[in-house]
C-alpha cells in the first residue's frame, strides 16, 4: 500500500502568506471603495444644501432693505427645515469697496518742455515758428491739453478728465448695487472635517437703494 505524501510545513506557510497578502489587498480596496462612495454621497448632499442657502440669501437681498452697509457674517443650518447631521453653513455678504480717487497722483498735466529755443520754435519741432514777441509758446495758452492740434494728447487729456468726473458716480453705483456672497459648507467625514466654498456676485438695478445725488452730481456728498 502506497503512502500518500502531504504538503510540507514550508509549503503551507508560503500558501498562507500569499492568501493573507491577497485578502489584505482586497479588503483595502473595498474599504477605499466605501470611503469614496460616502464622500460622493456627502458632496451631493452638501452641494444641494449650499444651493438652497444661496437661494435664501438671494431672496433676502432682493428685499428693499436687503443691502446692508456693513458686511454680514453668520452661521447656522444650511437650509430652512434641514436636519442633516454633522453639516453646518457659514455665509458672508460683503460690500465691495473701491479705493478713493487721488487726483494729485493722476498726472493730468502732460509736463511738456515748451521753453524758448534758438530758432524761435518749439523744441523737437523743426520748422515750426515761435510765437511773436516771446520766441516761444506761452505755457498758459496750452492748458492741460498739450500741443494744439495733437489729437493723441488731446484725446488722452479728455479721457483722463472724463474718468476723473465719472469715477465717483461709477464707484457709488457699483458699491450700492453689488454684493459678494460666500457660502461655506462644513461637514465631518469620519474623523476628518471637510468643507467647500460657493461664491457668487449678486446685483440689482442701480436705481434701487443708491444715492440719487451721486447720479446727478457726480459723487456722494461729503
Amino acid at each position: 500500500m502506497k503512502q500518500r505524501k502531504g504538503f510540507t510545513l514550508l509549503e503551507v506557510m508560503i500558501a498562507v502568506a500569499i492568501l493573507g497578502l491577497g485578502l489584505t489587498a482586497i479588503l483595502a480596496a473595498q474599504a477605499g471603495s466605501f470611503s469614496m462612495s460616502a464622500h460622493a454621497r456627502n458632496i451631493s448632499v452638501v452641494t444641494g444644501l449650499a444651493r438652497c442657502k444661496m437661494g435664501e440669501l438671494e431672496e433676502v437681498l432682493q428685499k428693499p432693505d436687503g443691502f446692508q452697509e456693513l458686511d454680514v457674517i453668520e452661521s447656522g443650518p444650511c437650509c430652512e427645515g434641514d436636519e442633516t447631521p454633522n453639516v453646518s453653513c457659514t455665509w458672508k455678504i460683503e460690500k465691495p469697496t473701491f479705493p478713493d480717487p487721488v487726483y494729485g497722483e493722476m498726472e493730468l498735466d502732460t509736463g511738456l518742455d515748451i521753453g524758448g529755443s534758438p530758432g524761435g520754435g518749439l523744441p523737437g519741432m523743426p520748422g515750426m515758428p515761435g510765437m511773436p514777441g516771446g520766441g516761444g509758446l506761452d505755457p498758459a495758452s496750452l492748458g492741460d491739453g498739450g500741443l494744439p492740434g495733437d489729437p493723441t494728447e488731446m484725446l488722452g487729456s479728455l479721457l483722463k478728465e472724463g474718468m476723473r468726473n465719472a469715477y465717483p458716480t461709477l464707484k457709488s453705483i457699483f458699491e450700492n448695487s453689488t454684493r459678494r456672497i460666500t457660502v461655506t459648507v462644513t461637514w465631518k467625514q469620519g474623523e476628518k472635517e471637510q468643507s467647500f466654498d460657493l461664491v457668487q456676485w449678486f446685483t440689482r438695478p442701480p436705481t434701487q437703494g443708491i444715492d440719487e445725488d451721486a447720479l446727478d452730481g457726480g459723487g456722494p456728498n461729503g
